[in-house]
């Protein structure tokens, strides 16, 4: 009956009912069972097993120099990525994970089955290194440094070392930052400096060789010119003038003011330079010194081109008076005035030498005047290009001044760690549960 029973509640697989499942998971219960019960187990042995990862992280701030960046340019313009990265590569370098290794004892069990090279490589996948994205830190930066390892006391204890490394490495490297710049300034402000000593030199002794023929001098070069042409010009005339005296006083006759007919104005000439040589020897109130002013006063009455014959005018020097004592002064003149004559035109003569030889000076002044003037226009150019250099030079030395002086102060920040700098605001945490497995 039960077979019967059943056959009639048999169903198609298809058409299988919830009960009809009950009832085959409790005839094969116990194979379900011991099956999660292994599955469990081997979990368990699993995570016995597997070794524990911790992980440690420590957060750094990247602080702004203390002072206005308008006042003092910062050191370095790398951004916190590159710089990171820098350091980094500094960080994570053979010789320092070597020592990190040996002073925290790491990766014991590593170091005997690997080389040291692929233990070191193991623990630079073990360091993470990531920027911290917060726009609201508008001018500060910051990062995190995250170390994994099986202790979790070394985890934390390495990621603090770690993160006290990146600090040192940072001062480090803004310190040889701001030497090398000082010292590379320094260099190039020598280099620069022998350059300006050098054309400063060159520009001297050019002034030096061509002074008086340089541009400056140019307006004072074209006032003496003027001056010594005027003054060519006045000795020109001076020794006309003279000239023309001299020969009066030699056509002078000795005994008698004219031999033959002349012009009133010719005589009155003559009459004048009689009257200046009576006048030189005796006073205005001799006999021959008045008796000449008449003689002239009745000349300048008559016109000018009128002849006057040799009788019509007494000559003073040799006209006989009522007295012997006249008589005997009238005896002298002639010899007095050919005496006084001589040394007059020999006067006249030594002053026309003179002139001209001032005439030749003149001329060879103006001559070098002249050369000194025809030759400024190529001595600017010439003076022109050493300026151009030199000043050049000069901007140069200090363009590299400033700099100088700016890198001497960041130096300073620097030492005084007013500079940019990294700082620890989160050490290094103890894990008190692991990340893996």
């Amino acid at each position: 009956m039960a077979m019967t029973r059943r056959k009639r509640g048999m169903k198609p697989v298809s058409g299988l009912e919830l009960f009809d499942y009950l009832e085959i998971l409790r005839k094969r219960f116990w194979i379900v069972f011991v099956c999660i019960l292994v599955g469990l187990l081997g979990a368990g042995a699993v995570f016995l097993v597997t070794p524990k990862v911790y992980r440690s992280s420590a957060l750094i701030l990247v602080e702004s120099q203390k002072v206005p960046t308008d006042l003092i340019k910062p050191v370095t313009a790398d951004t916190i990525e590159e710089r990171l990265i820098s350091i980094q590569q500094q960080i994570l370098s053979r010789t320092l994970l070597q020592k990190i290794i040996e002073e925290f004892n790491l990766y014991k069990n590593d170091l005997k089955s690997k080389p040291i090279e692929d233990v070191i490589d193991d623990m630079r996948k073990d360091i993470k290194v990531t920027i911290v994205d917060d726009r609201r830190m508008l001018h500060i930066q910051s990062f995190s440094l995250a170390y994994e390892g099986n202790n979790p006391r070394i985890v934390m204890q390495v990621t603090n070392k770690l993160a006290s490394l990146f600090i040192q490495e940072n001062l480090k490297v803004r310190e040889q930052l701001v030497e090398g710049t000082s010292e590379f300034l320094e260099h190039e402000l020598a280099s620069v400096k022998e350059k300006l000593d050098l054309e400063e030199k060159q520009i001297s002794e050019y002034k030096m060789k061509y002074m008086g023929q340089l541009p400056a001098q140019a307006e004072a070069n074209l006032r003496t010119l003027d001056r010594l042409q005027q003054e060519l010009s006045n000795i020109d005339e001076t020794i006309r003038l003279t000239e023309e005296k001299r020969d009066i006083f030699r056509d002078l006759p000795t005994g008698a003011v004219a031999s033959q007919p002349s012009s009133v104005a010719a005589l009155l000439k003559q009459l004048h330079m009689k009257l200046s040589q009576l006048q030189s020897e005796f006073k205005d109130t001799y006999p021959d010194v008045m008796e000449m002013k008449r003689q002239i006063e009745e000349l300048e009455r008559r016109p000018p081109d009128e002849t006057v014959k040799p009788e019509e005018i007494a000559d003073p020097l040799v006209a006989a008076k009522s007295t012997p004592s006249e008589k005997e002064v009238a005896a002298e003149r002639p010899r007095v005035a050919n005496m006084n004559a001589d040394p007059q035109i020999r006067a006249l003569t030594a002053e026309i030498a003179a002139r001209k030889n001032r005439k030749r000076e003149l001329e060879r002044s103006i001559k070098m005047f002249e050369q000194r003037v025809e030759a400024t226009p190529l001595h600017e150019q010439q003076i022109g290009l050493l300026m151009r250099d030199y000043e050049q030079n000069r901007r140069n030395y200090e363009n590299l001044m400033n700099k100088k002086i700016a890198a001497n102060i960041s130096e300073t920040l620097e030492k005084r760690q007013k500079g940019e700098q990294f700082r620890i605001i989160d050490p290094g945490n103890f894990p008190g549960k692991p990340v893996k497995p």
